[in-house]
């Protein structure tokens, strides 16, 4: 990638990611948000959640997880799946 990059005349800038347990756990945790959204993201759009009893936990993480834009990237991918 690099390589190829530097042929079309990116200018190319090292630079050190500082990742520490925290930020990896939290980029962790936005990921498995987007996929699970995702994945129950009829169910929510149908109003679902709003019926789970515990709504201390899963409506939470999931009503947090759809202001990431990546889970409507990720139905997309999903959906172009199941269509093959």
């Amino acid at each position: 990638v690099v390589k190829v990059l530097s042929a079309k005349g990116a200018k190319l800038v090292p630079f050190k990611l500082n990742y520490n347990v925290e930020s990896v756990q939290s980029i962790l945790n936005i990921t498995m948000d987007v996929d699970m959204l995702a994945h129950f993201d009829n169910w929510q759009r149908e109003g679902h959640d709003d019926d789970y009893e515990a709504q201390d936990q899963w409506p939470v993480e999931l009503r947090r997880a759809r202001l990431v834009p990546a889970v409507d990237y990720v139905q997309v991918i999903y959906q172009a799946n199941q269509t093959q």
